[in-house]
């Protein structure tokens, strides 16, 4: 059984675990970090100022860091009885290579965004999980502390797995970020008004992605074979002069007719390819 715990790294994610760990936390290590009030563990900005022995050590730092700070711990003698765990995504089990069974070790990564300092872990939350026997232990252990659940991820699918998170969290800000700037840009439209309506579109198609695979849950012109309505986005986004989304919408659409409309009349079908093609003429 798991007991005390350090903590490495006291960004977003790590200011969420120390939180959900309680009583548990022994200390935190984080240079960048000055604590404005008392605390109930020990805070340094170095692993060498770190006296206490805990069960295990979670790392959450960058990956770039991760195999700086598995050094350290190396030489550290109160620590190096610790399980040891790491927060990356990517990462997989790759920096514990050199430990030669020395420590249980694993991985725990939330599929989760993190906003700021001020959150929790949310309960039900999904860790991608991997690990020796005793380090699977530790994380499960922690996980369910947490109130969470558990994947496990193979290491050689590690980057796929971290892959596929980014697409699902970070593009749809992207696309958010081109509708904003092209709001902003125009006079005529009440942008705080409008932002807040494209905010609830988005949440009712994560809201149908609860319910069904993204191919029934996706709705659309092209879904539906409206080629006109396609060749009048196109024309307005050529209009605009933002020629990233015009590329983008396209390259998006013709995936969208590829790979997610299976069941398309064959006239929509050619019509919809026929607005898409690069040198389409954009007369209505």
């Amino acid at each position: 059984m798991i007991g005390k715990v350090g903590l490495i790294g006291y960004g977003r994610l790590g200011h969420a675990l120390g939180k959900s760990l309680g009583s548990r936390l022994a200390f935190v290590v984080d240079p960048r970090m000055i604590l404005n009030q008392p605390q109930s563990f020990q805070f340094a900005s170095r692993l060498t100022d770190i006296h206490l022995s805990v069960d295990l050590v979670i790392i959450a730092v960058p990956d770039g860091q991760i195999t700086a700070v598995i050094d350290e711990l190396i030489g550290h003698t109160p620590l190096s009885a610790a399980l040891w765990v790491h927060t990356s995504g990517t990462a997989n089990m790759s920096p514990f290579d050199h430990l030669s069974g020395k420590n249980g070790v694993g991985m725990m990564h939330p599929l989760y965004s993190f906003d700021d300092d001020s959150e929790w872990i949310p309960e039900g939350l999904l860790w991608g999980c991997n690990g020796d026997d005793i380090g699977m232990g530790a994380v499960n252990e922690v996980v369910q502390l947490m109130k969470g659940r558990s994947v496990v991820i193979p290491r050689e699918k590690s980057a796929l797995y971290h892959t596929l998170a980014v697409f699902v969290s970070n593009f749809p800000m992207v696309l958010a970020h081109i509708a904003e700037t092209m709001l902003q840009q125009d006079d005529q439209l009440d942008f705080s008004r409008l932002r807040d309506g494209y905010m609830q579109l988005m949440a009712g198609a994560v809201s149908r992605l609860n319910k069904k695979q993204a191919s029934e849950a996706l709705t659309g012109p092209v879904m539906r074979g409206d080629h006109q309505t396609l060749r009048a986005h196109l024309v307005t986004l050529s209009k605009s002069g933002k020629g990233n989304a015009e590329h983008l919408y396209r390259e998006l659409s013709r995936y969208i007719l590829r790979n997610m409309c299976t069941g398309l009349d064959d006239d929509l079908r050619r019509g919809c390819e026929q607005a898409l093609e690069e040198n389409a003429p954009f007369d209505i």
